[in-house]
């Protein structure tokens, strides 16, 4: 199953109520005729991320709501989320994650998919280039990176 350790980040406390909105997610059917719209479909992985969490701010995290899922200009990646550091995610046609600085359009990939997006990058060991020292030493006390 996707995304337990995101259900764990909130489950444990790490990701604080407090900062988080949930939205109902969309009926399954909603996700895949919107899928079914683009050149081409949506990631498996998006699709359960959107039938789940819908358009659910998760304290650091904005998953993006079905009707607010984007593809670039040039066709090429599909945005997902964004974060309170002003940056958006997207991933390509074989599912790397990209983190685009939305101040000066940069790209990079960060993540060879979104299910190592949220268990490596935000929620585990490889958060340091994007979140910091004290992000990590945050998920270790919350048992949820090493």
């Amino acid at each position: 199953m996707r995304f337990q350790k995101l259900q764990g980040a909130l489950d444990s406390g790490f990701l604080k109520p407090a900062l988080c909105k949930f939205s109902e997610p969309p009926a399954e059917t909603e996700v895949l005729a919107l899928s079914a719209q683009r050149p081409w479909p949506l990631s498996a992985a998006h699709v359960d991320l959107l039938s789940r969490w819908g358009g659910s701010s998760l304290d650091e995290i904005r998953i993006a709501s079905l009707d607010a899922v984007r593809a670039g200009s040039d066709d090429r990646s599909v945005q997902f989320a964004s974060d309170y550091s002003g940056f958006v995610f997207r991933y390509d046609k074989g599912g790397a994650v990209l983190q685009e600085d939305t101040d000066g359009g940069a790209m990079r990939i960060v993540a060879a998919s979104m299910t190592a997006f949220f268990d490596d990058v935000l929620l585990g060991d490889q958060c340091l280039a994007l979140y910091g020292e004290a992000w990590l030493s945050a998920l270790r006390e919350h048992g949820l990176a090493t």
